[in-house]
């Protein structure tokens, strides 16, 4: 047990420390010049299967972005609390640092290939799995807001003369939710720095990828109507008011329908302790926690104690109210 904590804390030590120097060091004076070394090998790349294809299709989809990095930089700007652009290469070096370093732990005390190599994506994963983690809690929150606070979007909308920029502008003043404040705030920094359509469409999906809701999602594809074709979107907007009214009505009739799985969710809580408090009494071994050293059964308590771990989540997740259809 004590060696499985030393490899655990290495691993985390480790990370912290050269993530840390990156940030400090790395990014300010390297990040430049790695980004621009690899631009310029990407498009040798490029030029070289275009010489070889000699093919106009191979060349709009080489211009498009990696679909996982598009996918990194729209999750890590939904939870960004900045209003600027989030840092995927950063993201990317804390997950190589972390397989790094976890692998190379591993197999200094393990000397076993395949389960360093498992163990470290594991640990690999952890990042994403945490910032995926709180942009769920984040769409759960605001989700709600937005149900409650469209009102807002509304009046403003009638009351600055059908302007885009100017209801966004006002509604962040009314806005109560911390949350969905910081969204429209991002949408107005966006159309304050860069005032071209393809940056306001791509400042209009993070605000729909953030809350992800269906009534969120239709929001979305009205403003870039009404901001890029300069169309009157009063009508859609009043008939989305009508369905988010009818949507709050269906909330408060489906609040008591889940109580009894939400109560069985948190139950770990209190019967994982009690059962080893239970088991330490019963059996009246004085060296109980031996048991722990035991590979076996130190295994079986980590499985218990990770499954006890995702019934709280899933528990906290589902008490959350699902505004979204």
């Amino acid at each position: 047990m004590f060696e499985v904590l030393e490899i655990l804390l290495k691993i985390v030590s480790y990370s912290l420390a050269i993530y840390g120097l990156w940030l400090l060091i790395g990014s300010p004076f390297l990040q430049n010049e790695l980004e621009k070394g690899f631009k310029k090998w990407k498009r040798n790349r490029r030029l070289k299967r275009l010489n070889e294809l000699n093919k106009t299709e191979d060349s709009k989809k080489s211009n498009t972005q990696n679909p996982i990095f598009q996918h990194l930089e729209l999750l890590l700007n939904a939870i960004s609390k900045k209003e600027e652009k989030a840092n995927v290469f950063n993201f990317l070096f804390l997950i190589g640092v972390i397989f790094s370093v976890s692998i190379t732990a591993l197999m200094l005390s393990i000397s076993d290939i395949l389960f360093s190599l498992f163990t470290s994506i594991v640990f690999t994963s952890i990042p994403y799995i945490v910032i995926r983690l709180r942009l769920t809690t984040l769409r759960l929150r605001t989700q709600l807001a937005f149900l409650n606070e469209y009102h807002a979007l509304l009046q403003n909308y009638q009351s600055t003369g059908r302007d885009i920029y100017y209801t966004i502008m006002n509604v962040i003043k009314d806005t109560e939710d911390r949350d969905l404040k910081k969204i429209y705030q991002k949408l107005l920094s966006s159309m304050q720095k860069e005032r071209s359509e393809e940056a306001f469409v791509k400042a209009i999906t993070v605000l729909s990828y953030s809350i992800n809701s269906t009534h969120a999602k239709r929001f979305a594809k009205l403003l870039i109507k009404a901001q890029i074709d300069r169309a009157d979107i009063s009508l859609p907007l009043n008939d989305l008011n009508n369905d988010i009214k009818k949507r709050q009505k269906d909330m408060q009739v489906s609040k008591t329908d889940k109580l009894e799985t939400i109560m069985m969710g948190y139950l770990p809580i209190a019967l994982l302790p009690l059962i080893v408090f239970l088991a330490y009494r019963i059996t009246g071994i004085r060296d109980f926690w031996h048991f722990f050293f035991e590979k076996t059964s130190f295994s079986i308590f980590i499985v218990a104690v990770s499954m006890s771990v995702i019934s709280v989540l899933t528990a906290y997740i589902t008490s959350k109210p699902r505004a979204d259809i």
